[in-house]
């Protein structure tokens, strides 16, 4: 179980391939996949740090100047790009099953929470369907379908589970309990077999 911020793959020196055959998997739900399953909450504590809501360089920015560039790079609270300016993940309510992206209140910035609270204002609950990987490879996370050992779909996270004060505006993370986890099945660029590779993860280690 795990409360999860930001996560984000990087290759480390070596050329990624186009397709993943063996991508990295959390929560031992998979081993061809890109996915987040449960993710275990004892790594990391959430560290905010800067006075601005944007920052010059932001963790995918260093990894770019490193020349290992990140392939996926998923965060429902801020971007991980200082130029960034695309949507963060994407919500369903339950009385209409409408669904929205929320994205960012500025370039590089942090997530527009009063979107989602618009949004979800009249639904007894809203759930997030799509984790948006802002890396150039697309590797977005959709809620994980039905698999070999577990045959019925995974559930989306609460949208309003998991809040978090950042730069004294409140975003929500990525709150996991059992039976929640997203994946992508066609994961691109990512490292494979014995490929370096970085992986950079901010979780609530009190979850």
């Amino acid at each position: 179980l795990g409360q999860l911020q930001e996560i984000v793959f990087s290759t480390s020196g070596s050329k990624p391939g186009k397709q993943a055959s063996k991508t990295k998997t959390m929560g031992g739900r998979a081993r061809r996949r890109l996915s987040l399953v449960d993710p275990l909450a004892a790594m990391l504590l959430l560290v905010c740090s800067g006075s601005g809501i944007s920052a010059a360089r932001l963790p995918c920015d260093i990894f770019d100047e490193a020349k290992t560039p990140c392939v996926a790079a998923h965060s429902m609270v801020r971007a991980l790009y200082s130029s960034y300016s695309g949507s963060l993940y994407q919500l369903k309510r339950s009385f209409d099953n409408c669904t929205q992206d929320i994205g960012l209140m500025s370039s590089g910035g942090i997530a527009n929470a009063k979107a989602q609270a618009a949004f979800c204002a009249n639904s007894t609950e809203c759930i997030v369907t799509i984790i948006y990987d802002q890396s150039p490879s697309g590797n977005h996370l959709s809620i994980a379908p039905g698999g070999g050992e577990v045959h019925q779909p995974c559930k989306g996270v609460d949208a309003f589970r998991a809040p978090i004060s950042m730069h004294g505006h409140m975003v929500f993370g990525a709150f996991f309990a059992g039976g929640m986890g997203y994946r992508n099945n066609s994961a691109r660029n990512v490292p494979t077999g014995d490929m370096a590779e970085t992986m950079y993860m901010v979780v609530d280690g009190q979850h």
